[in-house]
């Protein structure tokens, strides 16, 4: 039976290609995520940036970050109306030699800082240190530790545009139809959204070098819906089967089921389905008909699905692409719909001290 924490991410309707290395694991001939538990089995959050790792770790899409960023080389940030060199301080001690490409950083963080609001403060005045300062010149040569605030963030202005890899994924290798897109790209805006909620609480949100780093930005901390996933679940019974008898017998098979969206939500596997006309409907001359019968088996498979330990989100189509493609995207109201489901936004986001 393949490892339940890693899920092949293949947009096909045929089944990955499965074989098994030298020491026995599985592998897969695709793109694969992995999750992890805690030690009470818990699911952590699988965020965008532990995405990206694993996307720039494939074969196929090895180095498409480290590429991207040395493409750009992006070497300041803004601040207020002037940019600060990040390598300006090492510039100074060194009579003006350093690797500039060692500053360098991603084109989608540069956005996400242009489009929010940061201000410094001397670290020196402050008590007790918050976060970790940051080392900079800001004016004439006079370097001093900063406390970088976030005073505001908002959406980057480019967010479809600048990355790459959002580019990838919202393409058709990854992403089917325009539903799935519209709500994958509403996701990812509305993570930004709820970054600048959960600031405005009590906490102050500081920059930090950690920050300039794919792997542990602020920026890039929010739980990633990764589209066209294969589960391996147990064969759901046929109609009329005792599901408990069938489930001794068939405990050690499993059967591969691709889904929309998977992502992990506290502690839990969820799943979200986007419904189109065939899921409740079938056609007879040409036209659609209702159909109890494709609607009963539509529920049969979300129930299945949550017996086998996820929890299962439908939507339809229409009222996704509605939110999408009215002027702009609603992200209030996809905020609301996707509350209406029982999960909570400002949840998602990891904002980490």
């Amino acid at each position: 039976m393949p490892n339940s924490q890693e899920y092949p991410v293949y947009n096909h309707k045929q089944r990955p290609g499965i074989g098994r290395d030298h020491w026995g694991n599985i592998s897969y001939n695709c793109f694969t995520i992995a999750l992890d538990l805690d030690q009470d089995d818990c699911y952590l959050p699988y965020t965008f940036s532990d995405f990206v790792q694993r996307y720039n770790q494939y074969a196929l899409y090895s180095g498409t970050c480290s590429a991207c960023i040395a493409n750009h080389k992006i070497l300041t940030f803004p601040l207020g109306e002037t940019e600060v060199d990040r390598s300006a301080v090492e510039a100074k001690f060194n009579c003006g030699e350093v690797d500039e490409s060692d500053y360098y950083y991603c084109p989608l963080i540069r956005e996400f800082l242009v489009a929010s609001t940061i201000t410094a403060e001397y670290a020196l005045e402050m008590p007790e240190m918050p976060a970790q300062p940051i080392q900079a010149i800001l004016s004439g040569n006079w370097d001093d530790s900063y406390l970088f605030e976030l005073r505001k963030i908002a959406p980057p202005l480019q967010l479809l545009e600048v990355c790459s890899i959002i580019q990838e994924v919202a393409s058709d290798r990854f992403i089917s139809t325009m539903a799935e897109r519209s709500f994958w790209t509403m996701w990812l805006m509305s993570a930004f959204q709820q970054l600048e909620a959960v600031r405005q609480s009590p906490r102050r949100i500081y920059w930090e070098d950690a920050d300039f780093e794919l792997s542990t930005s602020k920026a890039l901390s929010f739980v990633f819906p990764v589209p066209q996933v294969w589960l391996y679940v147990i064969p759901k019974p046929p109609a009329g089967v005792d599901w408990r008898a069938w489930e001794q017998q068939h405990q050690q098979e499993s059967l591969p089921q691709r889904v929309d969206f998977l992502f992990t939500y506290e502690g839990k596997r969820h799943i979200v389905e986007l419904d189109d006309i065939g899921h409740y409907g079938k056609q007879s001359s040409g036209m659609w008909i209702a159909s109890e019968a494709q609607y009963r088996k539509t529920l049969s498979d979300t129930r299945w699905l949550r017996h086998c330990g996820f929890e299962v989100h439908r939507f339809t189509n229409e009222e996704v692409l509605e939110l999408f493609n009215s002027g702009k995207p609603d992200l209030m109201g996809f905020t609301k719909l996707v509350t209406s489901e029982g999960l909570e936004p400002s949840r998602m986001v990891l904002l980490r001290k």
